[in-house]
């Protein structure tokens, strides 16, 4: 196959031609592990524009679900999440859940273990989850009457208009949902909007 160099023209043979055309069996884990990196802490951001921190109600009430789209960068395994709690005002447990962008799979389910001081708190997964990159829902509902308020970030800031957008998902804010229970998936444009409903949280593999 003639190729003009602006000097004449080189010929490179059908040997001489890379085949792109590879499969994953061809692929070495070094290279795989390039095109899909892992990492083994994240701490997961909101997509709206934040700028430093507040706390987030979490005794809202067991029928309202705190909730914010999240992005997380990098593959990981979770085994572990950590929050801080800024405030309680009565011991008790919280029930987090990740979901998947539109809504309709739950990544994961945690009932915490009765908390009943303050500072960070680490729980583990009943078994390790992987999570793909990619943008995700976090959600927080207190169980019964507990009442602790986690550190959020705050997005009432410049931009955060663009959290709500007509027939569009709106980025934050709460979901009515039965009491004490996690659905088993949600609708993104039913959210009410609230900003500062993302509470800043912690993947440990």
């Amino acid at each position: 196959m003639p190729i003009s160099t602006g000097g004449g023209a080189s010929n490179i043979t059908g040997a001489s031609v890379v085949d792109a055309s590879l499969s994953s069996a061809d692929l070495s884990a070094a290279t795989i592990a390039t095109l899909n990196p892992t990492c083994v802490t994240c701490i997961p951001q909101p997509v709206i524009n934040w700028d430093g921190f507040v706390q987030i109600i979490g005794a809202w009430g067991n029928t309202t679900m705190a909730i914010g789209l999240v992005n997380i960068p990098t593959k990981i395994t979770v085994n572990k999440i950590s929050a801080e709690i800024v405030v309680n005002s009565a011991a008790g447990t919280s029930k987090w859940a990740l979901f998947s962008e539109n809504g309709q799979t739950k990544v994961f389910e945690h009932t915490t273990t009765s908390i009943s001081g303050t500072g960070v708190q680490t729980q583990t997964l009943s078994a390790p989850v992987e999570v793909n990159a990619g943008n995700y829902w976090i959600a927080v509902l207190p169980v019964g009457t507990t009442g602790l308020e986690y550190r959020a970030y705050n997005t009432n800031v410049s931009g955060s208009a663009l959290q709500s957008v007509t027939s569009e998902p709106v980025l934050m804010g709460t979901l009515t949902v039965t009491a004490n229970t996690i659905p088993s998936t949600i609708t993104p444009t039913s959210i009410t909007g609230t900003t500062s409903t993302v509470p800043i949280f912690r993947f440990d593999n």
